[in-house]
C-alpha cells in the first residue's frame, strides 16, 4: 500500500495548485496518473473466512445499526470538485465558451443532505453548469411517503423537469457522492443502503490505510457488481475505504477520512472517489470536503418536500399525470367572489333600508 499513499500525496500536491489554465491539464494528468495507479496498486484480497470471521462481521453489524438509532436526524453541506472528459449534448453555451468534446474539465458543485428517520433530501447545485452542460440543481426527496425529484433545466429554452412517485426513497440513495454519509448514518436502512450482515464474510487479509490496520469485509458472489469496505473497528466501526468492482474488473474506489465530533463521535470530513472504466483506463475523479453539519436537531417536514417552480413539466406516477405547473392566477377566484360580494352587499343594503323605514 506505500505505493497507494505515495499516489495520492501527488495527488494532494497537484490539488494545492491554483486552478489556472497553466496548471489544469498538469493537475488533471496527476489525477489520472493517481486513478490508475491506485487501482492497480490495491491488494486482491480473497473472501477467506478467518475462523471467527462471521463474529466479526456481526460486530460491525452491531455497531452500524447502533449509529444509525443514535442518529435520528442529521444535516450536511459541502462542496466538490470532479474532474472528467468533457461531453456535448443539446444546451451548450450560445457564446460558444463551451469545452470541445473530450476536453478534461473541472467542475464545482456544493451539495447538502438532510436526514430524519425514513426522511431523505439531497440536493446539488452547479454554478457553471451551462458552459460545462451540467444540470445547474438536482434535488431529490423523500417525505416518508412519496418520493420527489427535480432537475433544473439548463437554458431557458427548455422545460425543468420533475416527476413524483409513491415508491421509498427512489431517487438519489444509490449517488456515490452520498455514500460515506449513508454508510455512516444509514447503512442497514432498508430503502437507502440496505447492506446485510449475512452478504458480506470476513476477508482473511487485513488493510492498512494511513497506519490504521482495517478489517476488509467482501460481498459475497450474487451479481456482476460486488463491493468490498475497509472498516476501522477501533474507531466505532467506520469505512475507511470501499472498493466496487463489475464482473470482477475494478470499477470505483472511494476513501473517506474522517474528524471527532465531541458529542457525536466520527464525522465525515473528506472523501475521494476514483472511477476505473471497464477497460482499465482513468476515467474521473471526485473529491469532497465537509463544510457544516449538524446532529439530531429538529428538520420542519417542509425540507423534505418539493415545490416545482413555475415551468416545471411533472410526471406524477402517484396521480397517473403529467402536467406543467403554471402560475396560479386570481382570475378564477374572482368569478367566485363576486357573486358572493355582491350578494353580501344586497344583504347589507336591505338591512339598512329596513332601518332606516322603521324610524
Amino acid at each position: 500500500m506505500k505505493r497507494f499513499d505515495r499516489a495520492f500525496a501527488i495527488c494532494e500536491r497537484a490539488s494545492d495548485l491554483p486552478v489556472m489554465a497553466g496548471f489544469a491539464r498538469a493537475r488533471v494528468g496527476a489525477w489520472a496518473f493517481v486513478g490508475l495507479l491506485t487501482i492497480a496498486a490495491l491488494p486482491r484480497a480473497q473472501p477467506v473466512v478467518a475462523a471467527d470471521g462471521s463474529q466479526v462481521v456481526q460486530e460491525v453489524f452491531a455497531a452500524w445499526s447502533a449509529r444509525q438509532e443514535r442518529v435520528r436526524s442529521a444535516k450536511f453541506e459541502w462542496k466538490q470538485e470532479t474532474i472528467q472528459p468533457y461531453v456535448t449534448f443539446d444546451g451548450e453555451a450560445a457564446d460558444g465558451s463551451s469545452p470541445k468534446q473530450g476536453d478534461t474539465t473541472i467542475v464545482h458543485q456544493s451539495s447538502t443532505l438532510r436526514l430524519d428517520g425514513d426522511r431523505f433530501d439531497s440536493r446539488i447545485t452547479t454554478p457553471d453548469a451551462v458552459r460545462l452542460n451540467q444540470v445547474p440543481y438536482l434535488r431529490c426527496s423523500f417525505d416518508g411517503s412519496v418520493s420527489q425529484r427535480f432537475n433544473q433545466a439548463r437554458t431557458a429554452d427548455l422545460l425543468s423537469s420533475g416527476i413524483v412517485t409513491g415508491v421509498a426513497h427512489d431517487y438519489g440513495t444509490d449517488s456515490i457522492d452520498l455514500q460515506p454519509l449513508l454508510l455512516t448514518y444509514r447503512p442497514l436502512h432498508p430503502t437507502m443502503l440496505n447492506l446485510r450482515a449475512e452478504d458480506y464474510l470476513l476477508a482473511e487479509k487485513r488493510g492498512t490505510i494511513d497506519g490504521r490496520s482495517c478489517y476488509i469485509i467482501d460481498e459475497k458472489e450474487s451479481g456482476p457488481i460486488r463491493n468490498s469496505y475497509w472498516i476501522d473497528v477501533e474507531r466505532d466501526c467506520i469505512v475507511l475505504r470501499s472498493i466496487s468492482t463489475v464482473n470482477g474488473k475494478d470499477s470505483i474506489l472511494q476513501d473517506i477520512s474522517y474528524r471527532q465530533d465531541s458529542r457525536h463521535g466520527w464525522i465525515p470530513a473528506n472523501w475521494r472517489t476514483v472511477f476505473t472504466r471497464e477497460d482499465g483506463s482513468f476515467g474521473l475523479s471526485k473529491t469532497h470536503k465537509m463544510m457544516d453539519y449538524a446532529i439530531n436537531e429538529p428538520i420542519p417536514l417542509a425540507e423534505f418536500q418539493i415545490e416545482f417552480p413555475v415551468g416545471t413539466s411533472v410526471t406524477d406516477r402517484v396521480a397517473g399525470r403529467t402536467y406543467v405547473v403554471e402560475r396560479s392566477s386570481w382570475l378564477p377566484w374572482l368569478w367566485i367572489a363576486a357573486p358572493l360580494c355582491f350578494g353580501l352587499l344586497v344583504v347589507v343594503l336591505l338591512g339598512a333600508r329596513r332601518g332606516l323605514s322603521r324610524r
